[in-house]
């Protein structure tokens, strides 16, 4: 700590109270403190009032509560919740860039968010030319990770040219998101020299689970792409499964499956939008609505393991469509939430992360309105900043008052245990 310099809160700094605690939290970190509200009160007096540490130490102030003072700044600065006034700050050190080059795939899944065209609509996708200047100007920022997804990107006949161009001219993580169904002798050597890790669907456990979302044969040629890759030198590969009520009771059999096949298991969360939107009911048809949501309600959940929500969308990472326009993530494609287009609106990458244009964007501002400390529904809840995993939950489901009922009945008694202690 500097002290001799005045201090504000950060624009990520959120805050909860309950009775005489307060907890203030990170919401791109996920990091958060609980502290007691004289603590916090002393804080905001000695932000509102331009105090430095060497005004307090002038005040004549015990020398143990000068220390305790000392320590609570000293972690509120830690964890970005406080930073010197007229100072810059990084907000997000570890950028994302995902780059989907195609809205094309050779399946048709039933709960993709993504609503992927099949593998003859070209409409409004980047040519190879155009896929490289966007790489170009992508590697410019020196991202922390390049993610390259779809749609399925393997179906592009120029695959191995703009992987190949990627791996050449960036050193960093390079992910691929792939249904891997299209892996095969024409390009395993391409990913294996160019990606650094592989995202891979699955959506079951067997080729009956696996059928009844991506469709036939899909399980066997996933299995079979996985163990080719490993075979060849891939090391980081992650398996996923969306999570509907359908499919929820597999999850432990989803977590064995990962454990026998040595990648990482990502189980996800079901969002309703696109495909998914439409198939609804068909995805929910055995178990509802109402024990899909119980699946998600935290169970034995311990105060180490248990982070804020956050989201780095639009700040520490933004997703690329097939035509150049941007978006804070792949959720979140909608018209209110567009930043503009690498190509019509000539946006320099590295510029928007590094002089943080974001936060004067209108999309910045809708996409707060998401922030739970924000929202309508659930800005005077005192969990509010623990429960609410993905701004697009509130954005697909806001409206859904039977959802938030029952969400809010399984989630707020757990998390008031495990946060404040109490039962509610």
């Amino acid at each position: 700590m500097n002290k001799q310099k005045m201090y504000c809160f950060t624009k990520q700094m959120r805050v909860m109270q309950k009775n005489n605690k307060v907890i203030a939290s990170n919401r791109f970190t996920g990091k958060w403190v609980k502290i007691s509200l004289e603590s916090y009160r002393f804080l905001q007096e000695f932000i509102q009032n331009n105090c430095t540490f060497n005004d307090l130490c002038n005040q004549h102030i015990p020398s143990d509560e000068l220390s305790f003072m000392e320590k609570l700044l000293d972690v509120f600065i830690d964890l970005k919740l406080i930073k010197p006034v007229n100072s810059e700050l990084t907000y997000i050190r570890n950028i994302s860039i995902s780059l989907s080059v195609t809205h094309r795939c050779n399946l048709n899944c039933h709960h993709c968010s993504y609503s992927a065209v099949g593998p003859m609509d070209k409409t409004e996708e980047m040519n190879t030319e155009q896929v490289i200047s966007t790489l170009d100007n992508i590697i410019n920022c020196n991202p922390h990770n390049i993610v390259i997804t779809g749609g399925e990107p393997l179906i592009r006949e120029d695959f191995v040219e703009f992987s190949d161009y990627l791996g050449e001219h960036y050193k960093g993580e390079k992910a691929l998101m792939t249904n891997a169904t299209l892996i095969g002798s024409k390009n395993i050597d391409c990913i294996i020299r160019n990606y650094t890790s592989l995202d891979i669907s699955m959506d079951g456990v067997d080729e009956a689970t696996c059928a009844t979302i991506r469709g036939k044969g899909v399980y066997a040629s996933v299995i079979k792409a996985i163990r080719e890759l490993q075979r060849n030198g891939m090391k980081k590969i992650s398996l996923s499964m969306v999570l509907t009520g359908n499919n929820v009771h597999l999850k432990d059999r989803f977590l064995d499956l990962c454990a026998e096949l040595q990648v990482k298991a990502l189980p996800r969360e079901f969002i309703a939008i696109g495909r998914g939107k439409e198939n609804f009911d068909y995805l929910n048809r055995d178990e509802k609505r109402e024990h899909r949501i119980v699946s998600y309600a935290i169970e034995n959940v311990e105060m180490l393991d248990l982070r804020a929500c956050c989201c780095a969308a639009g700040v520490g990472e933004i997703f690329i469509e097939p035509n150049g326009d941007i978006y804070p993530c792949p959720l979140l494609i909608e018209k209110k939430f567009f930043i503009g287009n690498v190509f019509t609106d000539t946006i320099d990458l590295k510029s928007y992360f590094e002089n943080e244009d974001y936060f004067e964007t209108e999309s910045y501002k809708e996409l707060d309105l998401l922030d739970a400390s924000n929202h309508e529904r659930c800005k005077d809840c005192s969990v509010n900043q623990f429960c609410i995993t993905c701004p697009a939950d509130l954005n697909a489901y806001q409206n859904e008052e039977l959802y938030w009922s029952r969400f809010c009945n399984y989630h707020k008694a757990p998390f008031e245990k495990v946060v404040w202690g109490e039962e509610t």
